[in-house]
C-alpha cells in the first residue's frame, strides 16, 4: 500500500527537525526583538574595554549601598558579617541603540558576565559571597546592576570603651568599598546624590530581633594611595555604628546569678547548729556559680563589666562559704569545753566581740548579759558581717553593671 506524503506530514517532519537541531524559534525565550537586541548588542562587545567614548575621561559610577542585615559581629575576632544589597550605575558606550528600530524596547536584561562591570571589591574584606544577577540596560546605555553580597570585613573602626561596657557596648565598624585594579582616572566612585550623607538600609534592620541594633551611619569618599601602587584609587566609606541588644544578655547572664546570690544569703538562715548543712549548700551554689557557662560570650580581650559582675557574684558567695566555715571552727571549738580553744578561735572570738564588729553588725551594748559572751553572740554578729557584705555586693553589682551602664549609654 502507497501513501503520498501530503504538505502537512513534510511540514511536520520539518518542524520536527528544526526542533531537535535548535534552530526553531520556539526554543528561545523572550520576544524576537529583544532577542534580536542581545544579539545585536553582544556580538561584537568586550568585557574587557573600559566602556568610554574618550579614553581621556573616567567611568562615573554611582554606588548605592542597601543594608538588609547584621548578620554576626563578633568583637573578639574585630569581625562584622552583613547582609547588603550593592547598587552600581553607570553609562556603557558600548550599549547604546535606538528603541525605533526594536519595536520600542528601551531596556532590556543582560547577564551581569556578559558585560563590563567595574571590578569593585571592598578593601578590608576578609570574604565576600556575590549571588550572580543580571544588569538592567537603558537604551541611553545607562546600567544598572543590584547585587546582593554576604561579605565578612574587619571591624577597625574605633570601638567605644573596647567592650568594656559589655553587655551595654557599642562599635563602630566600617564598609571600605573601592575599585581593585581601576584607579580613579579610568573608575571614578561617586555615591548617589539621592542618598544625602547616610546610607539606606532596610527598615527591619532597625527592628531585628538579632543581637546586633543598627543605631546609625555615615558614608565618606576619599582619595587614597596605596604603597603598591603611584596611582590614586577611590575609596567608599560605610561607617556603622552598632549596639548589643543588652536584654537577653540580663536575662540569661545577670540574673540567674543574682538568683545564686540570693540563694547563697539564704543559707545563713540555716542554724548554727547545723552548720553542716549550711557548707552543702554553699558548696553547691559555688559549684553551680564556677560552672555557669557565662564566659563563652565575655570578650576575652579586655576586662569588661561583666567580668566586674561575675567576680562580685563569685566574690559574694565566696564569702559566704568562707562564713560557713568560720562558723564551723567556732562551733568545733565549744563543743568539747574541757579542752582549751584553738588560737584560731580565740582570735575570732576577740575578732567579733570588738565594738567595730558589732556596730556593723547593729547589734547594741545593751543587750542581756547572757548573750555577751560564747558562741550565740560570734555567730550572730558573723552572720549579720556576712549578711552585710552580700548585700553591699549585690549593690555593687546592680548600680556598677546594670544602672550605670544604662546611664552613659
Amino acid at each position: 500500500m502507497n501513501i503520498k506524503p501530503t504538505k502537512a506530514h513534510i511540514g511536520g517532519l520539518v518542524t520536527v527537525a528544526l526542533m531537535t537541531t535548535g534552530f526553531y524559534p520556539l526554543s528561545a525565550t523572550g520576544s524576537p526583538h529583544e532577542r534580536q537586541l542581545a544579539v545585536d548588542l553582544l556580538q561584537y562587545y568586550n568585557i574587557v574595554e573600559r566602556p568610554t567614548r574618550n579614553l581621556s575621561q573616567p567611568v562615573i559610577v554611582r554606588v548605592n549601598v542597601n543594608i538588609q542585615k547584621i548578620m554576626k559581629l563578633d568583637p573578639n575576632a574585630g569581625e562584622l558579617t552583613t547582609r547588603i544589597w550593592l547598587s552600581l550605575h553607570w553609562e556603557d558606550a558600548n550599549l547604546v541603540w535606538d528603541p525605533l528600530r526594536y519595536n520600542n524596547v528601551s531596556a532590556i536584561r543582560l547577564q551581569s558576565s556578559r558585560i563590563w562591570q567595574p571590578d569593585v571589591r571592598f578593601y578590608n574584606g576578609i570574604s565576600e559571597q556575590i549571588e550572580p544577577t543580571q544588569a538592567i540596560v537603558f537604551s541611553s546605555g545607562k546600567v544598572k546592576l543590584i547585587s546582593p553580597i554576604t561579605v565578612k570585613t574587619r571591624c577597625g573602626g574605633p570601638i567605644e570603651g573596647l567592650g568594656r561596657w559589655f553587655p551595654f557596648d557599642q562599635y563602630s565598624c566600617s564598609l571600605i568599598i573601592g575599585t581593585w585594579t581601576s584607579y580613579s582616572g579610568s573608575v571614578d566612585l561617586h555615591w548617589q546624590e539621592e542618598n544625602g550623607g547616610t546610607v539606606r538600609f532596610n527598615d527591619q534592620v532597625a527592628d531585628d530581633t538579632g543581637e546586633w541594633q543598627l543605631l546609625g551611619n555615615h558614608k565618606g569618599r576619599a582619595e587614597v594611595q596605596f604603597a603598591c601602587c603611584s596611582e590614586t584609587h577611590t575609596s567608599m566609606t560605610v561607617q556603622l555604628r552598632l549596639q548589643r541588644r543588652a536584654f537577653s544578655y540580663v536575662f540569661s547572664h545577670y540574673l540567674p546569678l543574682l538568683w545564686m546570690l540570693a540563694l547563697a544569703s539564704s543559707t545563713l538562715l540555716i542554724p548554727n547548729d547545723r552548720t553542716d548543712l549550711r557548707l552543702i549548700a554553699g558548696t553547691l551554689l559555688m559549684m553551680g556559680v564556677f560552672w555557669w557557662p557565662s564566659g563563652q560570650h565575655l570578650p576575652f580581650n579586655v576586662i569588661s563589666i561583666g567580668h566586674l559582675f561575675t567576680g562580685l557574684i563569685i566574690l559574694g558567695v565566696s564569702s559566704c562559704f568562707v562564713s560557713h566555715c568560720v562558723q564551723l571552727v567556732l562551733i568545733s571549738s565549744s563543743i568539747d569545753t574541757t579542752r582549751r580553744q584553738t588560737p584560731l578561735a580565740e582570735y575570732l572570738n576577740r575578732l567579733l566581740t570588738t565594738s567595730t564588729a558589732l556596730k556593723l553588725a547593729l547589734i547594741s551594748d545593751n543587750r542581756p548579759e547572757h548573750d555577751k559572751d560564747g558562741l550565740p553572740d560570734c555567730s550572730r554578729v558573723l552572720d549579720r558581717l556576712s549578711l552585710l557584705l552580700l548585700a553591699v555586693i549585690a549593690c555593687l553589682a546592680l548600680v556598677i553593671c546594670l544602672i550605670l551602664p544604662c546611664m552613659v549609654a
